[in-house]
């Protein structure tokens, strides 16, 4: 299930698949979520928020 955030820079919404999600850290910026593929995005929030949001059981 496709989770929506917000790009930390812009405020545009970004779809992420948690299924892809490689790992996310937080440098102390921002959250850097990083894809399987290599892609970096960095979105809006603190990183528990971030990832409690990504495990979310879909209803």
């Amino acid at each position: 299930m496709i989770k929506v955030f917000n790009r930390k820079s812009t405020g545009a919404e970004i779809a992420i698949n948690p299924a892809f999600v490689e790992h996310a850290h937080d440098p102390g910026d921002g959250v850097i979520v990083i894809m399987q593929s290599g892609t970096k995005f960095q979105v809006e929030g603190n990183l528990e928020a971030v990832i409690k949001r990504l495990n979310e059981k879909t209803r």
